[in-house]
């Protein structure tokens, strides 16, 4: 068996997957997009099983392949919603757990909060492509969250595949359209071949379709093939779907910040029992609607072993979480743009405070025997109160210009947090404001251990030396 250390382990689950078109008008009251077509509530379970090989880059020096299996049980009430061509879906999630090895690591993922409804927005921007989004009314989703609940053959753009054939003749065969295939298949586009539905049999009561085809997309910007098999019943006087047994073979990249795998997966979806959708719920579907209809989301991703809770945007991915540093990356367009390096430093005294030209001066330590140039440095106050010192330092690092952004916050318990932000000089236009994003959102919260690795070897300092 292949060892897997922490940091790959993370890598690992933190990116599993399961394993022209016009915008609503923004002008339009919710009274009145409310008399849109909707579906009814139906109760649905589901099992997975996918196993395959998993391929990790952690430090982007060496490409690891590693054994994984995934086994996931999912149980949940779900409500669609269709405003113009944007697909508003609720799920009351009952059961969300996925039993996960990877090399000889094990784990159970759950969903952190199950008694608020999910919300999956799929909104098709051309008739290849789709926009998919998922939100909660109170707080923001975990990106691992997401990727758990991230299913294929639970959409009801299935509906797209199955409609033919409720009208159809007995071994007739169709194509569902590109952007319906991208959908039901939890991808972001279709690039290239088809799938093909055909009616097996028809009864007074059901409709028997199989499926079966190949397709290149895209997932989270990197590429990815498809090998689909499978049956779908239907019920024909509702027009819902009643089973599923899918068969998937799925090869894909190695992303920025995701792994690559190689992956065989079984799927199985049955409705059940009469579904219960409260009144509630139909308010917090509704609040969603209303208040995200053309925004993207927020996600949250909290550190309990250094201490501090971060709101970002979607760009942003979770590859590693120790004892030294917690590491995420910034990702558009399955390009790698930044990457920031968190950790947690020993506290302050009570009352004493990092001045901005003691933070200078041990960045100007931290960078000695490099070409770093120091080129601007900034204090501020954020939302949330804290101390926030910046610096950003020009850089070459084998011939290719570089950027740091170093960051101090702390706050008036004497908390505090130090990060560095390194990228290519020719990626700042495309990060943007990014980190003064993540600055305003940040929180300082307690840490696991007090007196961490990380705080150990860094005592009363604020940066590494590079």
């Amino acid at each position: 068996m292949i060892e897997i250390s922490r940091r790959d382990w993370i890598i690992a689950t933190a990116a599993l997957p399961w394993i022209g078109m016009s915008k609503p008008s923004s002008g339009a009251s919710m009274q009145d997009r409310q008399l849109a077509t909707g579906g009814s509530a139906s109760h649905y379970k589901v099992e997975m099983a996918a196993s395959g090989n998993l391929e990790l880059d952690p430090n982007s020096k060496q490409v690891k392949t590693v054994p994984f299996r995934v086994e996931g049980d999912f149980e949940f009430v779900q409500r669609h919603r269709q405003i113009e061509d944007c697909l508003w879906i609720g799920r009351a999630f009952e059961r969300a757990t996925a039993q996960m090895q990877v090399g000889r690591g094990a784990t159970v993922s759950r969903l952190n909060d199950l008694s608020e409804i999910i919300v999956h927005r799929v909104e098709p921007l051309t008739s290849t492509t789709i926009r998919q989004d998922f939100f909660r009314q109170s707080l923001p989703l975990e990106s691992s969250e997401i990727d758990l609940i991230f299913i294929p053959g639970i959409s009801p753009t299935l509906s797209g595949w199955l409609e033919p054939g409720f009208q159809g003749q007995v071994g007739e065969s169709w194509e569902p359209p590109a952007w319906n295939v991208a959908a039901a298949l939890a991808i972001d586009a279709i690039i290239d071949g088809q799938i093909e539905c055909r009616l097996d049999k028809r009864s007074e009561e059901s409709v028997n379709v199989s499926v079966q085809g190949q397709v290149q997309g895209l997932a989270s910007g990197v590429a990815t093939e498809i090998t689909l098999s499978g049956i779908c019943l239907s019920n024909r006087s509702t027009e819902e779907l009643e089973s599923l047994i899918w068969n998937v073979r799925e090869k894909r990249a190695l992303g920025p910040a995701t792994p690559g795998f190689e992956a065989r997966t079984k799927i199985e979806v049955t409705r059940t029992v009469p579904a219960s959708w409260s009144a509630d719920q139909e308010a917090q579907l509704a609040v969603v609607m209303e208040s995200q209809n053309d925004s993207d989301p927020t996600l949250v991703f909290e550190s309990k072993r250094h201490g501090f809770r971060l709101q970002h945007g979607k760009g942003w991915r979770v590859v590693s979480d120790q004892a030294k540093a917690t590491i995420l990356r910034y990702v558009s367009s399955g390009e790698l743009i930044a990457q920031a390096q968190f950790t947690r430093l020993a506290d302050l005294p009570a009352g004493v405070s990092f001045s901005a030209k003691r933070y200078r001066s041990d960045v100007a330590k931290a960078i000695e025997g490099t070409s770093g140039q120091i080129v601007d440095v900034a204090e501020s106050t954020t939302s949330k109160g804290y101390q926030s010192l910046r610096v950003i330092v020009s850089s070459e690092v084998s011939g290719i210009p570089i950027q740091w952004i170093y960051y101090h916050l702390a706050d008036k318990q004497g908390r505090r947090v130090g990060w560095v932000i390194t990228m290519e000089q020719d990626r700042v236009d495309r990060f943007g404001a990014e980190d003064q994003i993540l600055v305003d959102q940040f929180e300082i919260i307690d840490a696991n251990s007090p007196k961490s690795e990380a705080q150990t070897a860094q005592k009363n300092g604020s940066v590494e030396k590079k």
